[in-house]
């Protein structure tokens, strides 16, 4: 299929609470779901191995719809595109579940992330990328991700983060088990922002130094506060 090689949602809900949708292919957009107006609620069960040809291998959203990963898990989803990607106004809301073993696993491009739990681990390339968009980190754990450069988290092109909870863990030189740790070829970078990018943590404090406006924040392990 064009958009949604596994489920294709043009409004309305969708709940999934077991399961599996797998081993789907979408020549666009959403490998696995393509969610143009609505929500979808990802309670338990399980996607893998679907693909796409641009972006969404696993979940495309967009135009304010929201996805809600609550259980379950996501995994095995590889290039060319992102895991779970969301565009122009769409929300990612994720209290539990899984991503793992996949390449990016979040996008999101003018949107909003909210993270409260669940984990991102064991992925090929960062492990969230903010466009234009605005993020709550309150739970959560994101670690073993690794890329060419960033593999913890990219806040870019005007997108803000911001820190209360969870845990970003930063590479072996800062403490944490090499097993645990986001390992980034170039620098381990477990943060990075540019272009107007703003990463505090809740009570106002800056996450990262800036210098001139293009920060890196190496070898530490990020706690929420």
């Amino acid at each position: 299929m064009g958009e949604g090689g596994g489920v294709a949602i043009l409004a309305g809900n969708f709940f999934m609470y077991g399961g599996e949708i797998s081993h789907n292919k979408a020549i666009e957009c959403g490998g696995g779901v393509y969610l143009l107006s609505g929500n979808f609620y990802l309670e338990d069960g399980s996607m893998f191995n679907n693909k796409a040809l641009y972006y969404g291998t696993a979940v495309y959203i967009r135009f304010g719809s929201s996805f809600y990963l609550n259980g379950g898990s996501i995994s095995s989803n590889f290039e060319p595109s992102s895991t779970v990607y969301a565009f122009e106004r769409a929300n990612v809301f994720m209290n539990g579940g899984k991503i793992f073993n996949s390449s990016n696993a979040l996008t999101i491009k003018d949107g909003v992330l909210i993270m409260t739990g669940g984990e991102i681990y064991d992925n090929t390339d960062t492990a969230i990328r903010l466009q234009n968009s605005e993020a709550t980190i309150s739970g959560g754990v994101i670690y073993r991700n690794s890329a060419s450069m960033t593999a913890g988290v990219v806040v870019s092109n005007g997108s803000t983060l911001i820190m209360s909870g969870g845990i970003i863990y930063g590479s072996v030189e800062s403490g944490v088990p090499e097993h645990l740790a986001n390992q980034s070829n170039m620098n381990r970078t477990v943060l990075h922002s540019n272009h107007g990018a703003i990463v505090k943590y809740s009570d106002g404090t800056d996450i990262l130094p800036h210098i001139d406006g293009f920060d890196i924040y190496t070898d530490y392990t990020v706690e929420g506060r």
